[in-house]
C-alpha cells in the first residue's frame, strides 16, 4: 500500500467517527428535547405552585439538626422558599430552596485548633453562616476558638438535566444533616405520583419519595455510607483534639523544663 492510500484510509476512518460522533449527539438531543426538557418543565411548574402555596400559608414544620462541635440544635423552623425564575423552555437547572432557622445565635466554645479547623470547614462546605473569636496561648498559638453560630440552615434540591445520560440528576443537600446527595432519574419517573411524593417530603410528611428508586439492599448501603461518614467525622473530631491536646502539653513540658533549667544556671 503506498502513502497516499494509507493517508486515505486514515482520513475515511476519521470522517467516520467524526460522522458517528455527530449522529450520535443529534440522537442525544433529540431525546433530551423531547423527554427529558418536558420533565424538567413539569417539575418546574409543581415547585413553582408549591413555593407560592407554601409561602403563603407558612405552615409550622420543626426540624431538628446535628451542629458539628454543639450538638443537637432542636426546633428550627422550615421557611423563605424560594426558587430561581426563568423562561421554562430554557431551563436547564431546576433549584428549589429553603432555610431551616431558629431565633438567637447559637455560642460554643471549642479547644484545639485542628478540631476548630475542621468544624469551621463544616460549616462553610453546609452554607451556615457563623464568627469565630480565636483563643491564643502566651504564646500567641491558636489553642481553639469562640464560635458564633448563625441558626439558619439552607436547604437545597437542584434538578438538572443529563445530556449524556438523558436523565435528571437530582442533588439534596442539608435535608435530614449537613450532607449532599444525587440521584439519578429517568425521564419515565417523574410523574404526577412522583411530584406529590416530592411535596410530601419537602414538608416532612410520610412520604415514598425516592423509596421506589433504589432496593433494599441499596437503600441500606447508603444509610451505612452515611453512618460511616459521620462516626469517622466524629473520629476525625475526636483525634484531633486529642493530638492538639498532646502538643500543648508537649509545649507546657518543654517551658517548665526550659525555666527550670534557667533557676538551675541561677543557682
Amino acid at each position: 500500500m503506498g502513502l497516499l492510500d494509507e493517508l486515505r484510509q486514515e482520513s475515511e476512518s476519521v470522517k467516520d467517527r467524526e460522522s458517528a460522533e455527530k449522529e450520535r449527539a443529534k440522537k442525544l438531543n433529540e431525546i433530551y428535547d423531547t423527554e427529558v426538557i418536558p420533565k424538567i418543565e413539569m417539575i418546574y411548574r409543581y415547585l413553582q405552585e408549591l413555593e407560592e402555596h407554601l409561602n403563603y400559608l407558612k405552615p409550622d414544620i420543626p426540624v431538628d439538626y446535628e451542629m458539628p462541635g454543639f450538638g443537637m440544635m432542636e426546633d428550627l423552623k422550615q421557611c423563605e422558599y424560594g426558587m430561581e425564575k426563568g423562561r421554562r423552555e430554557v431551563l436547564k437547572q431546576v433549584p428549589f430552596k429553603f432555610v431551616c432557622k431558629s431565633n438567637g445565635n447559637v455560642n460554643f466554645r471549642v479547644d484545639g485548633v485542628k478540631k476548630l479547623n475542621g468544624i469551621m470547614q463544616e460549616l462553610d462546605r453546609a452554607g451556615i453562616r457563623f464568627t469565630c473569636k480565636k483563643i491564643r496561648s502566651g504564646n500567641n498559638d491558636v489553642v481553639g476558638g469562640d464560635l458564633e453560630v448563625v441558626p439558619a440552615i439552607p436547604v437545597t434540591f437542584m434538578f438538572e438535566g443529563d445530556l449524556e445520560l438523558s436523565g435528571i440528576n437530582l442533588t439534596i443537600s442539608n435535608y435530614d444533616n449537613l450532607f449532599t446527595t444525587t440521584t439519578f432519574l429517568k425521564p419515565e419517573q417523574i410523574t404526577d405520583e412522583f411530584l406529590d411524593e416530592l411535596g410530601k417530603y419537602i414538608l416532612r410528611k410520610p412520604s415514598i419519595f425516592l423509596k421506589s428508586t433504589i432496593d433494599d439492599e441499596k437503600r441500606a448501603q447508603i444509610q451505612n455510607m452515611v453512618r460511616e461518614a459521620e462516626m469517622r467525622r466524629q473520629k476525625e473530631l475526636k483525634d484531633a483534639e486529642l493530638r492538639e491536646q498532646e502538643e500543648l502539653l508537649a509545649v507546657k513540658d518543654s517551658t517548665l523544663l526550659a525555666r527550670l533549667k534557667k533557676r538551675i544556671q541561677k543557682q
